[in-house]
């Protein structure tokens, strides 16, 4: 399985919330926070979430993983936080021998 990582885009946000909804506790906590998380980032109604960034996982033109991170805006200068990160359930568990999913 070949994973191709770029930034995520507006277009992506429910394809992203299917992967955090795809976890049996991500559905309950994280998918209302990130829906309204990636509304407002996509959206540009806040400035808040100015160096924030977020990558999309894609196989065979699927999104199937989500990560991003964020500055910290209020006590450290040079350190970030990780945002959402989650892999489809579905996705998780490579069937390929790990010589082969590493590319050895």
């Amino acid at each position: 399985m070949v994973m191709k990582i770029r930034s995520a885009k507006k277009g992506d946000t429910g394809n992203i919330l299917k992967v955090i909804e795809s976890d049996r506790f991500g559905n309950k906590w994280d998918k209302p926070l990130a829906e309204r998380y990636y509304k407002s980032k996509f959206n540009n109604t806040c400035n808040c979430f100015e160096g924030d960034k977020v990558f999309v996982g894609i196989v065979n033109k699927k999104i199937v993983a989500v990560i991003g991170y964020c500055p910290d805006h209020l006590e450290t200068k040079r350190s970030y936080w990780l945002g959402w990160f989650y892999v489809h359930k579905d996705y998780r568990d490579s069937k390929e021998p790990r010589s082969r999913a590493a590319g050895h």
